[in-house]
């Protein structure tokens, strides 16, 4: 089979790709929109495998310069924009989610042909998972209020933001602790009573305590906290508050 595949020329394997992945985004937009008229849908499976199709041979034909690609997006772009127009007017509705997905449908053969496997694929998965779970997206943002948002920013700005600029040089010659490692105690700590209440919020409302427990101990016996005491059980940090 792989001697097969390797006979195959490499150009063939691309359009079949760039095909079935086309056609596989078309048929998942047509489960979203069953028996939907021409006012809320431009198409569905053969639009969108045309256009996947249409993306190959214009990028395969000025591979250098990509003058006929752009010249396909940019009339792609303007048809979609004629559609939504008269969508908006007609129906009323402002969604853009199809428009975008047929647009990085048309982008799919630059993908193919220049990157690995594993991100083109990775593309085709995370669009045909993301435009099913609509409904999903919309439960989950309701349960979450303003705060919780708020909430969410402060830890990634303690993760993403100070974390990285904290020095990571000892404070002590005989004791190899650093500020970096003591901040990181801090957002290891606060990841996991963070995640514990996403947990208890969203999948298992009635075992938070059990929740924390298994996620303190799968980082490490000692890093553990139990809600309603204030026991730090990370000897360097400890140490540290003493």
């Amino acid at each position: 089979m792989n001697t097969l595949i390797s006979q195959l020329p490499e150009e063939f394997i691309q359009f079949l790709l760039v095909t079935v992945f086309s056609l596989l985004i078309g048929l998942s937009q047509r489960g979203l929109h069953p028996g939907a008229d021409g006012i809320r849908v431009f198409g569905t499976d053969r639009t969108f495998t045309f256009i996947g199709i249409l993306g190959y041979i214009l990028y395969k034909l000025d591979y250098e310069h990509l003058t006929l690609f752009l010249a396909g997006g940019f009339a792609l772009v303007v048809f979609l924009a004629i559609f939504y127009m008269y969508k908006i007017k007609i129906s009323r509705s402002f969604g853009l989610t199809t428009i975008l997905i047929a647009l990085l449908t048309y982008c799919l053969a630059p993908l193919v042909v220049t990157q690995p496997a594993w991100l083109y694929l990775l593309v085709v998965v995370i669009l045909l998972i993301f435009s099913e779970i609509k409904d999903t997206f919309t439960s989950i943002s309701a349960k979450f209020n303003k705060e919780e948002f708020i909430t969410l920013g402060k830890f990634l700005f303690m993760a993403g933001v100070i974390l990285p600029l904290v020095p990571d040089e000892p404070l002590f010659g005989a004791i190899s602790l650093s500020p970096y490692k003591i901040w990181l105690a801090v957002v290891v700590i606060s990841t996991i009573s963070y995640l514990s209440y996403l947990l208890q919020k969203f999948v298992f409302r009635n075992s938070g305590v059990i929740i924390s427990g298994i996620l303190g101990g799968l980082y490490s016996s000692t890093a553990t906290t139990i809600p309603g005491m204030k026991i730090c059980m990370l000897p360097a940090f400890c140490w540290l508050l003493q």
